[in-house]
């Protein structure tokens, strides 16, 4: 990269407010992460745009990123729907902290991915209602974790323990339509 193409990526007026341009656009990076439904193809493009931006930083500065050396976390799931909840809630919330805590891009970049896996992972296990009939409002819209618990809740007064007692019970219509949201969203992106 060019110092003018990183100038570009990282606008500042004098040497000294670099690393506070730098800074700010890391959060902003960090926001979007933390407020957005992971979607995959959505999140790599904007990982791209993190890269770029570092890259900028390091061109600008001489100063280079040590890469991430943590490996992918692989994610196992139970297959009790109850147990899949909690686990991918507590998951979830450390994967947060540690993209809130992000120092720099690279770091970020392992946070997300580990994000990304995790999601996917979750999502597999709710993927068996693509053939349900039902309708979905947004696929890019999670619902409500506290509405979801509840039907769970209800769900297993009712019975249920597995992902596949949802379809067979066919009497829980959050989970059936988050079933079915899920489906369509691994399918589509």
């Amino acid at each position: 990269m060019t110092l003018a193409e990183a100038k570009i990526y990282l606008p500042f007026s004098d040497d000294e407010e670099i690393k506070d341009v730098y800074e700010e656009k890391l959060f902003e990076f960090k926001q979007f992460f933390l407020s957005q439904t992971p979607i995959a193809k959505v999140f790599q493009a904007k990982i791209r745009k993190l890269e770029k931006l570092d890259l900028a930083y390091e061109t600008l500065t001489e100063i280079e990123f040590q890469q991430s050396e943590q490996p992918d976390v692989e994610f196992k799931f139970s297959d009790e729907v109850l147990k899949a909840f909690h686990y991918f809630e507590q998951q979830k919330n450390e994967i947060r902290l540690k993209i809130s805590g992000a120092k720099n891009g690279s770091v970020l970049q392992a946070e997300i991915r580990n994000l990304l896996n995790l999601v996917t992972a979750y999502q597999q296990k709710w993927a068996i209602g693509a053939e349900l009939e039902l309708e979905v409002d947004a696929l890019s819209r999670e619902p409500d974790a506290m509405e979801i618990l509840r039907a769970m809740r209800e769900f297993s007064e009712n019975g249920g323990i597995f992902f596949k007692d949802i379809l067979e019970q066919k009497s829980n219509l959050t989970l059936l339509k988050e079933m079915k949201r899920v489906s369509l969203l691994l399918e589509k992106y």
